[in-house]
C-alpha cells in the first residue's frame, strides 16, 4: 500500500510540474514565428496577397536547397511595430536567430522591418537584419546592405503608401542572389509589374496568419508536426498514455510473483 502510494504521488507531481511548465511557457514573451514563419506581418501592414507569395516562395526555396549533405536556406521577413508597448528587444534579429534556430540550421536569414506613425501616417523607419555564419560565408553585409537600401528604400512606387511593393521587390532580389550566386542556377527571373497586377487583383481563400504560434504550436511547428490531423492523433495519443499510466499504479496485483514456503 505503501509503494502504491508513493507511485500515485509521484505521478500526480511529473503531471503537475508539467502543466505548470506549459503555463509558464505561455505567459513568456516569446516572439514565436506565425504558422507561415517565412513572412511573420505582426504590424498587420501587408495584404493577404504578398504574404501567400512570399510564405510560398521562402517554402519553395528550402525545399529547393535543403538535401541530407546541406540545410536549406531560411529567408525570414517581420514587420513590426513601434508602437510604444511593443517590446522591441525582444524582437531583436539576433534573438530571433537563436531562439527560431535559424542559426543553428545553417543558412538562415532574418531581416526586421520596423513601423511607427507619425500622426496618422505610418511609415517605414528602419531595418534590422541577421544572418547565420554560415550564411556569412557567402554573402557580406555590404551586399545585404546594397539589396535592402536600392529596394526598400528606393523603390519609385506611385503608390507609396502600398509598402508590399518594395518588401516585394527586396524579397525577389535576396532570392535572387541566393539562387544565382549561391546554389549556382542560371538565373532567377522575376516581373514586379506582374506581381503588382496579382496583387491588385488577388482573391483567393487561402488561410492568413498574423499572430505567433503558442508554445505548443511552435513546439509541434519545429519538429513538423503542424497539421491539425496529427495535433488530434497526438492528443488522443496523450490521453491514452495518461490513462494506462493511471491504471498501472491503480492495479492490485503485483507483476512479479513471489512464492512463499
Amino acid at each position: 500500500m505503501k509503494s502504491r502510494t508513493v507511485k500515485t504521488t509521484i505521478f500526480i507531481s511529473i503531471l503537475l510540474s508539467l502543466s505548470f511548465f506549459l503555463l509558464g511557457c505561455e505567459r513568456q514573451q516569446t516572439f514565436n514565428p506565425t504558422e507561415h514563419f517565412y513572412i511573420n506581418d505582426y504590424a498587420d501592414v501587408l495584404e493577404d496577397a504578398t504574404i501567400v507569395n512570399i510564405a510560398n516562395e521562402g517554402q519553395r526555396l528550402f525545399n529547393s536547397t535543403d538535401d541530407i549533405m546541406h540545410p536549406g536556406t531560411l529567408l525570414v521577413v517581420n514587420t513590426i511595430i513601434d508602437d510604444g508597448e511593443t517590446d522591441l528587444d525582444a524582437n531583436d534579429v539576433d534573438i530571433l536567430m537563436n531562439h527560431w534556430s535559424i542559426d543553428n540550421k545553417g543558412m538562415g536569414v532574418i531581416i526586421n522591418i520596423y513601423f511607427r506613425y507619425q500622426g496618422d501616417t505610418l511609415e517605414l523607419y528602419k531595418s534590422e537584419y541577421a544572418i547565420s555564419p554560415l550564411f556569412d560565408t557567402y554573402m557580406n553585409p555590404q551586399q545585404m546592405n546594397f539589396i535592402i537600401n536600392r529596394t526598400l528604400y528606393h523603390s519609385n512606387w506611385e503608390d507609396t503608401n502600398q509598402i508590399d511593393l518594395p518588401i516585394m521587390h527586396m524579397y525577389y532580389e535576396m532570392l535572387e542572389f541566393i539562387y544565382v550566386n549561391i546554389y549556382d542556377y542560371v538565373n532567377f527571373t522575376y516581373d514586379m509589374n506582374i506581381f503588382e497586377l496579382y496583387l491588385n487583383s488577388y482573391d483567393g481563400d487561402d488561410p492568413v496568419y498574423k499572430t505567433p504560434m503558442n508554445f505548443m504550436s511552435y513546439m509541434f511547428f519545429q519538429i513538423g508536426l503542424h497539421n491539425k490531423i496529427l495535433w488530434i492523433a497526438f492528443g488522443i495519443f496523450v490521453i491514452l498514455i495518461v490513462c494506462f499510466a493511471y491504471l498501472i499504479i491503480r492495479k492490485d496485483f503485483h507483476i512479479a510473483v513471489i512464492h512463499k514456503k
